[in-house]
């Protein structure tokens, strides 16, 4: 036992002598364990005596207090605590007692400090040489710690083990990291006192051997030193953990994109509804497996119901239910794919330093993104019709592209464009400057311009996010070509020629 101490407490109300404390510590592997004997020295019965124990925070402890119903009269009661050492150095323990006399009156009292020392070697070491190594560890007295790190990276985990020791700054006379062992040794220049600190990592397990001339020294050097590497371990697992939980999540991304992006294909190539159906419902298990707070599984449900009561389930899914079914599965990509960037930009930023993953992740994410701009180019080639610019003041066409050999009638194209120049006059007065409206079975997507200038698309399906993006980006492209020209319109439309070369550039990537 060390500092074995005793102490007398008094009633405050009287000269004569309460209880009588006995305290000590001792070094056990799991820490440090305090132990106390307290004897009543009077006649009395003393009721609910509670100890506490507040450690500086150099010492974790699970619990704080321990609790005594009652004490007879002489009685000799013993009660410990063990507390974890986290750092090294000189500490004082501080306590309280209380408890109820016969009248039920309360008394506390402050119990002795006790005065711990967890010796390591810091910058007051020498080093020794290799060859003294061997002759230390036959004089000196050794305990051993094993700690298991089942499934663990035995190369991060050696890693930290060395960081946590070097922290004692003690001499490093060996350190392999291919064979994941150390040795650290050292004796002290004002006591020459000898210590050798061995590790080793053998078949997912790590054994620690401290040498010392005192047993209980290396015993709490022991607890101090298992106490470091077992939070390092547990905050690596933390992390590692964290590291996992992203990466697989974007991994599943990947998985459940290439099943959209087979939907889509059968789309394409117009195969049976009831194949369709039965790829759908797959899907949906899936998301709901993988990704069960999404919310876009909602509206592939609704989907799949449609489907299911279609008429023509037996047949081959026709061209413009295709076209929708080809819509939401570039809505759910792209939300998918949002996610994926949000996770890999919160990898990135708390993973800075894994850099091989943030590659792989990186790469996993470029494909992704590249393949939907693949399928959305697919798309929107099949429902994009006509591109219309038309003067805001007077409601004028000033100029007008076909995106591809699809045919309207004379009266339709008349009708769409009343309603683009009506639909303008609405915009100008309101706070949007893009809208969306339904003709028929077209889609209109307008936006204003900040000069004089209204730029739509007509559509025969649901326009994507990246369409009205690229909309945007023809309207900044238009109003900085011909500023000038915007001013003042002089009713030549000749003047736009140029446009064409660049709208299937800016709208396609060509």
């Amino acid at each position: 036992m060390e500092n074995i101490d005793n102490f007398v407490l008094k009633d405050n109300n009287s000269q004569d002598q309460d209880f009588l404390i006995e305290n000590s510590y001792d070094f056990i592997e799991e820490g440090v364990i305090l132990q106390f004997k307290i004897k009543n020295l009077t006649g009395n019965y003393f009721y609910n005596l509670n100890f506490q124990i507040i450690p500086p925070h150099e010492y974790d402890i699970d619990e704080r207090n321990k609790f005594i119903e009652i004490i007879k009269p002489e009685e000799e009661i013993y009660t410990s605590f063990i507390i974890i050492p986290s750092h090294h150095g000189f500490s004082k323990i501080f306590g309280i007692i209380s408890y109820l006399g016969e009248q039920n009156n309360l008394h506390v009292h402050q119990i002795n400090p006790i005065e711990i020392s967890i010796q390591c070697p810091l910058i007051a070491f020498n080093q020794i040489s290799p060859d003294e190594i061997f002759k230390h560890r036959k004089l000196l007295k050794k305990v051993t710690k094993e700690i298991e790190i089942q499934g663990l990276n035995a190369n991060d985990i050696f890693k930290l083990i060395v960081n946590n020791i070097k922290g004692l700054e003690l001499p490093e006379i060996e350190c392999k990291i291919e064979d994941y062992t150390a040795i650290y040794s050292g004796i002290s220049k004002i006591t020459q006192n000898k210590l050798v600190i061995q590790v080793q990592i053998i078949q997912e397990i790590i054994k620690i051997e401290i040498y010392m001339t005192n047993i209980q020294k290396a015993i709490g050097l022991m607890a101090y030193l298992n106490n470091l590497i077992s939070l390092s371990i547990s905050s690596y697992q933390n992390l590692q953990g964290k590291i996992d939980k992203i990466s697989n999540k974007i991994m599943k991304i990947s998985i459940c994109s290439k099943k959209f992006y087979d939907l889509f294909d059968l789309c394409e190539q117009n195969w049976e509804l009831v194949e369709i159906i039965i790829f759908l419902d797959e899907l949906i298990k899936n998301l709901e497996r993988d990704f069960p707070s999404i919310e876009f599984i909602n509206l592939l449900k609704v989907t799949r119901k449609n489907l299911r009561f279609s008429r023509n389930k037996n047949y081959k899914i026709n061209h413009n239910r295709a076209l929708d079914l080809e819509y939401i599965i570039l809505f759910c990509l792209n939300e998918l794919i949002k996610t994926a960037k949000n996770d890999l930009e919160l990898f990135e930023e708390t993973f800075s330093d894994n850099l091989n993953q943030i590659k792989v992740l990186k790469t996993i994410y470029q494909q992704l993104s590249d393949q939907y701009i693949l399928k959305e180019e697919i798309y929107s080639r099949k429902i994009l019709i006509l591109l219309v610019i038309i003067e805001k003041l007077s409601g004028l066409t000033m100029f007008q592209h076909f995106f591809s050999n699809y045919k309207l009638e004379a009266n339709l194209v008349t009708g769409l464009l009343h309603a683009i120049k009506d639909f303008g006059e609405e915009l100008s007065q309101s706070k949007s400057k893009i809208n969306k409206i339904s003709f028929k079975y077209f889609e209109i997507d307008m936006i204003e311009g900040r000069k004089n200038a209204i730029i739509s698309i007509i559509s025969r399906g649901k326009t994507t996010d990246m369409m009205i993006t690229r909309l945007k980006k023809f309207l900044n492209y238009f109003e900085k070509t011909f500023s000038d020209d915007l001013k003042k319109w002089n009713k030549n439309s000749k003047i736009f020629d140029k446009i064409s070369d660049h709208i299937n550039e800016i709208f396609f990537n060509r």
